[in-house]
């Protein structure tokens, strides 16, 4: 009888309330966060330009007259809750990103960084 308590307390126990906690990258590190956005020059920055200074992109986009590069971090963590009858996970995510549009010479016509780029 003994050893029947103790392997159902030790079951309840092993299968009772615990948290957890749980957090994920997935992308490219977001080196245009520590670039200063007033490097890029619409006109005369080139494809080249941006690819020695930002690295490889996330994508690489064919447009009908030019190209785009495209940068992506994703973040996300998650907290969470385990008991018997309930559990609960909260996910957060978050997003640095970064364009930059060139026309079919490989010049900068447009471009946008996320919030904060050259702050940090």
């Amino acid at each position: 009888m003994r050893l029947l308590l103790a392997l159902t307390l030790a079951a309840a126990v092993s299968v009772g309330p615990g948290c957890i906690r749980n957090s994920a990258r997935r992308g490219i590190e977001p080196v245009w966060m520590e670039l200063d956005p007033g490097s890029f020059v619409v006109g005369t920055t080139t494809r080249a330009d941006v690819l020695d200074r930002v690295g490889v992109p996330s994508q690489v986009l064919a447009l009908e007259d030019g190209t785009a590069l495209y940068y992506l971090l994703e973040r996300s963590r998650a907290d969470g809750l385990i008991l018997l009858l309930y559990n609960q996970r909260v996910e957060s995510s978050y997003f640095d990103r970064a364009i930059f549009f060139f026309d079919d010479s490989d010049v900068l016509t447009e471009f946008a960084v996320s919030e904060g780029a050259g702050a940090r």
